[in-house]
């Protein structure tokens, strides 16, 4: 996916590999899964970060509007934008 059309207009370029826009989403839990049992039954680092990712949400971030899109399936996203109030845990 090279190009990424947000709902704000902005044309958010991914054929940089790395880029600043896409990120990796992983649960606590997830991340317990995988390591550090996992990570030792890895020969090289490549495993390893397939099992990452293969354990992860793509999320794709608009550095104009800061929408996160949220990878549901494969290809589809779902879009969230920031609300206005702040909340304090």
């Amino acid at each position: 996916m090279p190009k990424f059309s947000c709902k704000c207009g902005q044309i958010i370029n991914l054929s940089t590999i790395p880029n600043d826009f896409e990120m990796l989403m992983i649960s606590e839990k997830k991340i317990d899964d995988i390591t550090p049992e996992s990570s030792s039954k890895c020969s090289n680092i490549g495993e390893f970060l397939d099992l990452l990712y293969d354990n992860s949400t793509n999320i794709i971030s608009c550095n104009k509007c800061g929408r996160l899109y949220i990878e549901e399936s494969e290809g589809m996203y779902t879009s969230y934008i920031r609300e206005l109030e702040q909340y304090y845990l």
